[in-house]
């Protein structure tokens, strides 16, 4: 099995997107992460869904979770309207949102060496090269690949 054959097409948000399209799109199609392209639509950089959801969230209920429990549910009518008026591209040229160039891995590469790859550049999104339209491997997948691989054996 290679790469390529797990290889699916995501999502690709503009800079230009808002922070809760962002989370948006995470919280609808499971995404570990969002791909973020330029202007021209060419993919520039990986975005954790864990890093999105903390653009949301106060600082202060971050950095103190007893303050978190005072939030209530009329709390994200404030939070979802400040994401709404914030994009992507805002949050990375203020160094708010923390982003990962897109790594690359050949379509040929087995499980095994893609996994590698991964832990090596702590990624869970690698873009497969070459591949048009854009395609990714995600750590999931790998991970399913490889334990079917092994076989099932307890």
């Amino acid at each position: 099995m290679h790469a390529a054959d797990v290889a699916v097409e995501l999502p690709l948000l503009p800079r230009t997107s808002s922070i809760f399209a962002a989370l948006r799109l995470i919280g609808e199609h499971d995404q570990l992460a969002v791909v973020i392209t330029d202007d021209g639509g060419r993919v520039k950089a990986i975005a954790s869904a864990l890093e999105i959801t903390r653009l949301v969230l106060p600082d202060y209920a971050v950095e103190d979770l007893n303050l978190a429990g005072l939030l209530d549910d009329a709390s994200l009518a404030d939070l979802f309207a400040a994401a709404e008026a914030r994009t992507l591209g805002d949050a990375i040229d203020a160094g708010d949102l923390g982003v990962r160039g897109v790594g690359e891995i050949d379509p040929d590469a087995t499980m095994l060496e893609t996994a590698c790859h991964m832990a090596a550049e702590k990624a869970q999104i690698l873009r497969v090269r070459g591949a048009d339209p854009e395609r990714f491997v995600a750590l999931p997948a790998v991970i399913d690949a490889l334990i079917a691989l092994r076989g099932g054996n307890a």
